[in-house]
């Protein structure tokens, strides 16, 4: 805050200005892409205030979603319209949003057995709602650069044959990406109308929709949020994790096990939650 509003500083780790200084020029529209990147998300910042004011550094004003919710919808769209704004500088920067989306999709299933295995054990619902939420808006993201930079070079998704091929090898993955981009879209449209932070329910909601496919239910519960994480065979941990569990915290196994001759576990806690 200076003189009463909102400043954003742009902070470059060094080696990206000595690439304006390569005289290779794939490195240096390499340096200008990520610049012109950074430059545009304080483009869009400033224009957000403008729109919302006091909207940066106070807490999330849509009482529909859990406040994660919302810091992810707006991070979603900051991806996006940076990308779309400054894309067109380096184009082959598709190649490493490719790359990235591929990875996070790959790493979305064992993540979530992973983490709601783990979850079973420490029963640390915050902690797991995080790691959860934290991947989804990671996902999320990771779309959200490449559809922004496919924009910006006026290409289509479906022109990229290693996204056409998992799209079609990941259930699903095909509708959550066009939903998203078809949201982001409008958004973009529509950005010089904004007057409130319900613009992003939508965004809200996908990030919710994205969870429930995790796994992962959420319910307003007066002012607060419940979740609710069915157990699955996947996620329950085997009788060796728990006893392994046990011996690094201390727990007793029999909070676990109700005897020494029962194969099935019990879950640390509830599944359930409040959450602010």
């Amino acid at each position: 805050m200076r003189e009463g509003r909102q400043r954003t500083h742009l902070v470059l780790t060094a080696w990206i200005p000595l690439l304006l200084r390569s005289e290779q020029e794939e490195q240096k529209r390499q340096a200008f892409g990520m610049i012109a990147h950074e430059a545009a998300h304080i483009h869009f910042a400033a224009k957000l205030e403008s729109r919302i004011p006091n909207v940066f550094g106070n807490a999330p004003a849509l009482h529909d979603y859990p406040p994660a919710f919302q810091i992810a919808a707006m991070h979603i769209w900051d991806e996006y319209a940076a990308t779309r704004m400054s894309g067109y500088i380096d184009p082959d920067a598709a190649i490493g949003y490719q790359a990235n989306v591929k990875t996070l999709v790959t790493a979305a299933e064992p993540f979530r057995i992973e983490r709601v295995t783990a979850y079973r054990m420490h029963g640390d619902h915050k902690r797991v709602f995080a790691e959860l939420n934290g991947f989804a808006e990671r996902l999320l993201c990771s779309f959200a650069y490449l559809l922004g930079h496919l924009d910006s070079i006026q290409q289509e998704l479906d022109s990229l044959p290693s996204m056409t091929e998992l799209a079609s090898s990941t259930p699903g993955l095909c509708d959550l990406i066009h939903v998203l981009h078809d949201r982001l879209r409008v958004l973009w449209e529509t950005q010089d109308l904004w007057t409130t932070q319900e613009a992003f329910s939508p965004l809200c909601d996908l990030v919710n929709d994205l969870l429930a496919a995790y796994g992962v239910y959420m319910t307003e519960f007066g002012d607060s949020w419940n979740m609710r994480i069915p157990h699955t065979p996947e996620t329950m941990p085997t009788r060796q994790a728990v006893e392994a569990f046990c011996a690094v915290t201390g727990k007793p196994l029999n909070s676990f096990y109700p005897d020494s001759n029962d194969a099935l576990i019990r879950g640390v806690g509830s599944d359930r939650f409040g959450t602010d």
